[in-house]
């Protein structure tokens, strides 16, 4: 077929390059037509595209115009100074002998600290809820999204999003392939497993978003 003979002209697969939008700064993968019908799709109409592009983001405008305008960003507790401020309360209440009042003092905090999480979780909620509604109303009804992110503040730094629902988190599992010193004096195995994704000289940094949801706008996300 078509694809075949664009293969062997050295072409991407015809079908492939049909399925690609691609705004000259970033690209867009969109679902196969005649992909195969899963339980997710055949019930719910669920769908997926994958962003695409070789340049990295402003971080300030990812965050103000992406990231905080549409979800809720989750935020890692500070367990440690919890356990640091519960450790000072012991050592004072034993160098007191006063058991009792750091018994009370500990049950007024525990107390205070359930109050404080109840209110964070009520007003987290009602941003979701607003953010949802924006969220829609600009992308379709985006379920889950994940992928890496190159960032132009941490460029030696693997940037990785996950959303589900409202919730965003941000976070990095280090540097990129094209850092690691077996990309250049590895094995042949180990060179061409890191040297996957290179493209140019930048490597393997990239954006690869991938979008999962029900009638999304892929013209928006890409916009955006």
């Amino acid at each position: 077929g078509c694809c075949k003979a664009s293969i062997a002209r050295g072409e991407s697969p015809c079908c492939l390059r049909a399925r690609t939008v691609d705004s000259g700064i970033s690209k867009v993968l969109l679902p196969q037509k005649k992909a195969a019908k899963t339980r997710h799709n055949q019930n719910y109409e669920i769908t997926s595209l994958v962003y695409k592009a070789r340049r990295p983001f402003n971080t300030a405008k990812f965050h103000e115009e992406f990231i905080f305008p549409y979800f809720v960003m989750l935020e890692d507790d500070d367990d440690d100074d919890h356990e640091e401020e519960e450790e000072e309360a012991c050592e004072i209440g034993d160098a007191n002998g006063d058991e009792e009042m750091k018994t009370n003092d500990d049950d007024d905090n525990e107390a205070m600290q359930q109050k404080q999480l109840e209110e964070k979780m009520k007003q987290l909620q009602e941003e979701g809820t607003k953010k949802m509604m924006v969220r829609g109303e600009h992308f379709g009804t985006l379920l889950r999204m994940k992928g890496y992110l190159w960032q132009a503040s941490a460029h030696d730094l693997v940037g990785y999003v996950s959303v589900a629902g409202n919730m965003a988190r941000l976070e990095s599992p280090g540097p990129w392939n094209c850092l690691d010193a077996k990309a250049y004096t590895g094995t042949p195995v180990e060179r061409a497993r890191l040297r996957n994704e290179w493209m140019g000289e930048y490597g393997d940094r990239r954006q690869e978003l991938v979008f999962i949801g029900r009638g999304m706008k892929h013209e928006e996300i890409q916009k955006v």
